[in-house]
């Protein structure tokens, strides 16, 4: 695996997921820039084949190398970048003059015909490390790296994304199973959950389901796992569930 988010991470992840960019210890006006930050492949065709510009917005040359990764999310939401061989880049390593931009090509040379949508991660990293004196007697080090999001769509493919299983997990706590049996990637807004238990109906906390649910972006037959307050006035035992959500 090329790297794992650490968890102080999760509160970018809606940011992340809706525009596709990560910047790490970006410092403002001192940093290059990737555009496109999120970029739809086809799997064949003219569509395989993107550009990219990076762009350098300080007043010194900057080095940048591209890579690619493959996109790997867990139950629980966490990211892996996993290797892969689905791409040719060109450059692969530019040296930027001050203010001043190049064109980066990537072309999908993978499979051909995916029966759903493929996530991945275009990753632009300054490299080497630059030394900053930001004071007298002091030097910080500085790196910027973006990470964007890139997803190979098949023709017609739609999401779906549906409760997998409900049930109690531990003194007043309900555990949700969500899963994308569709084809296409989903970013959740305003979801809704409603849950029945006992014959009795609940509709889930906004605030509580918004805070763990909305802005997540569930990929393409991925699963993810979340854990709420039981519902006040729902019974004990076994639980159904349904979610409504709008789609980014």
């Amino acid at each position: 695996m090329l790297s794992t988010f650490a968890p102080a991470l999760r509160a970018m992840r809606r940011a992340a997921a809706a525009g596709g960019l990560l910047a790490l210890l970006a410092v403002p006006g001192q940093a290059f820039q990737v555009v496109p930050i999120t970029q739809d492949f086809e799997p064949s065709g003219r569509g395989a084949k993107q550009v990219f510009q990076v762009e350098n917005d300080r007043d010194e040359p900057v080095t940048v190398t591209i890579a690619m990764a493959k996109r790997i999310v867990d139950i629980d939401g966490r990211e892996t970048l996993g290797e892969t061989d689905d791409f040719t880049v060109f450059p692969t390593e530019i040296i930027l003059q001050p203010k001043t931009s190049r064109a980066v090509r990537v072309q999908w040379i993978g499979d051909p015909a995916p029966a759903a949508e493929l996530a991945y991660r275009i990753i632009a990293e300054e490299t080497p490390l630059n030394m900053r004196r930001e004071t007298p007697g002091a030097s910080v080090f500085l790196t910027v790296r973006y990470i964007g999001s890139i997803y190979i769509v098949p023709k017609r493919a739609r999401h779906d994304v549906v409760v997998a299983s409900a049930g109690p997990a531990g003194p007043a706590q309900l555990e949700v199973v969500i899963e994308n049996r569709g084809t296409l990637h989903a970013i959740l807004d305003a979801p809704s959950l409603t849950v029945t238990a006992g014959g009795v109906t609940k509709t889930v906390d906004a605030e509580a389901l918004n805070a763990v649910l909305n802005g997540e972006n569930i990929l393409a037959g991925a699963k993810r796992r979340i854990v709420l307050p039981w519902p006040p006035g729902l019974p004990a035992g076994p639980v159904s569930a349904n979610l409504a959500y709008s789609a980014l």
